[in-house]
């Protein structure tokens, strides 16, 4: 087993999903358009829209507990400040979304 195998094994699962978003874009030259957030009682929910060369729009869409959430959301503030960010907040409405 090499190190960068042993290495990728002891990561977080929002690590792995952050390296595996930004490596993505970098093999197909992509680049972020917005970033939506939603933040839900029991899940964030992290629609990313992406832009290729020929201008068209891919989306990636991850799912986290909120515990998780926070470190990729810390991330791409970090990396991608210039990108529009949206946090759509449903998890301190108090509001019953069932109806």
């Amino acid at each position: 087993m090499t190190e960068f195998y042993k290495n990728l094994r002891n990561e977080s699962i929002e690590s792995l999903r952050y390296s595996k978003l930004v490596t993505e874009m970098l093999i197909n030259n992509l680049s972020i358009e917005k970033i939506t957030n939603i933040q839900n009682p029991k899940n964030d929910i992290f629609i990313i829209l992406l832009i290729d060369r020929k201008n068209r729009i891919r989306t990636r869409i991850f799912d986290f507990q909120p515990a998780d959430a926070v470190f990729f959301r810390i991330w791409l503030g970090q990396d991608f400040s210039d990108v529009e960010f949206e946090v759509i907040d449903r998890r301190h409405t108090g509001e019953n979304l069932n109806g």
